[in-house]
């Protein structure tokens, strides 16, 4: 959050409703005021088939004296979103500057104020989905109808997993759940994380074993082994018998 100090008086109001009910933002106004050199309020419109329009704080429509207003609008079509936004804070908020993935900026305030440059990014992946903001309820109006500046404003960076992704979005689901027939009715393209195969433990992966060739032997190599066998036995039959001493025989 930032802009204005806090003050007891301030209410907070947001757009979280609608970034959930209708979707992303689709239309982004902002408005300045002169007089004060302030931005007192953001316009957001949600959605893109049924979309929903809110202003934090004061724009055209509800502002006490819109002479001393300027403004600065932006379109996000389908696929942009803003992924940056810098801004200059002194007693309120002087500058802001929101700037897209395809490189549209919308500015609105006094660029050349002396306060410092300050930015707000998101983490990888992440879009801008909403505002939050506070206003100053003891700021006399002087029409029944006319709304409070904006004070501060909070932006709140989303990611297009999240659970409650808008419509259009991507949401991941853990494996083996089921799917929910609501959210692809309305539009959430269901993507099931790929599964790596787990092995057990203790096993060892198989390897086919190689199969070793084992050659039969020959007619020839038969007829020699025979012949070897024989002369084996008639060598042994041929010798005489010798008498062994027991104290020195060896046992085969």
């Amino acid at each position: 959050m930032f802009g204005a100090p806090w003050q007891p008086s301030f209410t907070v109001e947001e757009h979280e409703s609608h970034y959930r009910e209708s979707g992303r933002l689709s239309h982004v106004a902002a408005y300045f005021n002169m007089a004060t050199g302030c931005v007192v309020g953001l316009k957001g419109t949600y959605g893109l088939a049924s979309s929903t329009t809110s202003t934090l704080g004061v724009d055209f429509d509800n502002a006490a004296d819109s002479s001393t207003l300027v403004a600065q609008e932006m379109q996000l079509p389908k696929g942009e979103s803003i992924i940056s936004v810098d801004y200059k804070v002194g007693s309120c908020i002087e500058y802001l500057r929101f700037i897209t993935n395809t490189d549209q900026t919308l500015q609105i305030g006094n660029p050349d104020s002396p306060k410092s440059l300050q930015s707000s990014k998101p983490a990888p992946g992440s879009y801008l989905g909403f505002f939050k903001a506070t206003v100053d309820s003891a700021v006399t109006v002087t029409e029944e109808s006319a709304a409070h500046p904006l004070q501060q404003l909070q932006l709140i960076w989303v990611k297009a997993e999240c659970k409650h992704a808008p419509p259009g979005d991507q949401l991941v689901i853990p494996p083996n759940a089921g799917v929910d027939v609501a959210a692809a009715a309305n539009g959430l393209r269901i993507v099931a994380p790929q599964q790596k195969q787990k092995q057990q433990v203790g096993s060892k992966p198989s390897r086919k074993q190689p199969s070793k060739a084992v050659a039969k032997p020959s007619g020839i190599q038969k007829a020699q082994q025979q012949q070897q066998q024989q002369n084996l036995r008639m060598a042994q039959a041929a010798a005489p018998e010798t008498p062994t001493d027991a104290a020195s025989s060896k046992f085969p």
